[in-house]
């Protein structure tokens, strides 16, 4: 192969990779929505939030406002 042809060859799978990573990437977004309504009689969901979750051994060491 000649160095143009190579060349070619190069940017046409750098951009079927291009193409195929942004068909995949857009459904990424999907799973986490971003409004919701939680209620007792719904069903299951899973939540993939930022805040950490904590523990506390009783009433007297909790602290309110604080994550």
């Amino acid at each position: 192969m000649t160095a143009r042809a190579t060349i070619g060859a190069l940017f046409f799978v750098i951009g079927v990779f291009l193409v195929v990573f942004a068909f995949f990437a857009t459904g990424l977004r999907s799973a986490t929505p971003s409004a919701g309504t939680l209620s007792p009689g719904g069903p299951t969901v899973n939540w993939a939030g930022t805040a950490a979750g904590g523990g506390s051994l009783d009433e007297s060491t909790c602290v309110e406002g604080v994550n």
